[in-house]
């Protein structure tokens, strides 16, 4: 065949275009077996449709066959040649091939574990998946990498290639093939055993590298970002000001406001993240007041109340409103206007949820809902909902229409003596 080939090389490059077909079926890969080193050497001909065609039989030829992937593996020095075919240089349907015949035997442990430890294969896919390239080449370099980064070994290696970086950036991919299998390698990583190195490079890619990831679907990578955000953020509380710069501050809230789409293990760190954001910081406070905050915390509040099943997260929840509303007038009357209800609900809701929790208990439950971690938590959301009250107490008072003194009881102006205009529309346009 190699004699044909180099005699006839379009006439070659047909037959092995018929090959590469017939190569899909099982039957067939194996009576391919025994031309798998001839098959290997026109990968290597002058003619580039020769070339990509023989690639392609061998990446079929291998494809889901462990006896074709062990006889690859014996020849010398094939899986560097194939690591040089899925180089830069080579033309778009070679590297193409190459890859697919890579994701098919970095299936294996024995293949992957020393292909990573051999230090170049991590950066060449990761390369192939950065630049400009075919969305089939960028899509088999993320299928090599997935299988690679199965081990922990290689996740380290992926790490240090900054694979990280690379693969937030394929999230804002056309793709949805791209972003699925990255946002795959990022699960991978992100259950690392050596949690210090993840974070190290967690940390390199910054505020809004986090929100990148907050953005993504999966829960796991939602939450590492999460947790990420709050604990920078109040490490560093300067970074508020970044948190605001990338939009951070409404992320959050469209998060919490859509809370039914969230798993638990997201809300908690996505909840500390928005009170990390807003602590302290006047502008944060009202960026989340112009978002919606209060009305989204205050029914979030409301939600996990009257659940009785998340108290921590009921907790969390208190925390972050009472954030929003501290030293803000503005914020203080909204929660007159709409939530005092909800408020009082939790504070006076203290003995049901300690009975819920003792039910919880006798029930054989052991999450933080039951028994005397339930009661002690109820006991605290109650607290905090008390504390509440009393930060926008002093601001529950309205303004006279005729003089404009400010009265805080009684149905005429203590100023000028007129009648107050106490009906629900005035009343709606004073607390808001």
């Amino acid at each position: 065949m190699a004699g044909r080939a180099d005699a006839d090389a379009l006439a070659a490059a047909n037959g092995l275009w018929a090959l590469a077909n017939l190569a899909w079926h099982p039957d067939n890969q194996e009576r391919l077996a025994r031309y798998l080193g001839e098959l290997v050497g026109l990968c290597e001909h002058a003619k580039l449709p020769v070339r990509a065609n023989a690639l392609a039989v061998v990446a079929n030829a291998v494809y889901y066959h462990e006896g074709n992937r062990r006889r690859y593996e014996a020849l010398d020095p094939g899986l560097a040649k194939l690591l040089a075919w899925c180089g830069q240089g080579q033309p778009g349907a070679v590297q193409e091939s190459a890859l697919r015949a890579l994701v098919s035997l970095t299936y294996t442990e024995r293949v992957a574990l020393p292909l990573g430890a051999a230090g170049a294969a991590v950066p060449l896919l990761l390369g192939k998946v950065d630049a400009p390239a075919s969305v089939d080449v960028q899509r088999f370099a993320l299928m090599a990498l997935a299988n690679l980064a199965v081990h922990d070994a290689n996740k380290r290696r992926v790490l240090e290639a900054g694979g990280v970086e690379v693969l937030v950036r394929c999230q804002g991919h056309d793709a949805e093939k791209v972003r699925d299998l990255a946002r795959r390698i990022l699960d991978a990583l992100a259950d690392i055993r050596e949690a210090d190195e993840l974070g190290e490079k967690r940390r390199q890619l910054g505020i809004a590298g986090f929100f990148q990831l907050l953005q993504n679907d999966s829960p796991q990578v939602q939450k590492l970002a999460a947790e990420s955000i709050a604990e920078e953020v109040w490490l560093q509380p300067k970074k508020q000001k970044e948190v605001a710069a990338c939009g951070g501050i409404e992320v959050l809230l469209a998060l919490l406001k859509n809370v039914a789409s969230l798993q638990d293990q997201v809300v908690l760190p996505v909840l500390w993240s928005l009170r990390n954001a807003i602590h302290g910081s006047v502008p944060n406070r009202a960026r989340a007041s112009a978002a919606d905050g209060v009305a989204a915390l205050l029914a979030l509040c409301q939600f996990y109340h009257a659940s009785a099943r998340q108290p921590r997260l009921l907790e969390a929840s208190l925390t972050t409103f009472i954030s929003l509303i501290i030293d803000s007038e503005s914020n203080c009357r909204r929660v007159i206007r709409n939530g005092i209800d909800i408020l009082i609900d939790i504070a006076e809701g203290y003995e049901a949820a300690a009975s819920a929790a003792e039910q919880a208990a006798a029930r054989g439950g052991d999450d933080e809902a039951a028994g005397e971690g339930g009661r002690a938590l109820a006991k605290s959301n109650a607290a905090l909902a008390a504390s509440a009250l009393q930060i926008v107490g002093p601001y529950n008072y309205f303004f006279c229409g005729n003089c404009g003194a400010k009265q805080t009881q009684g149905t005429t102006c203590a100023q000028c003596g007129r009648g107050l205009d106490l009906d629900e529309e005035t009343l709606a346009a004073q607390y808001t």
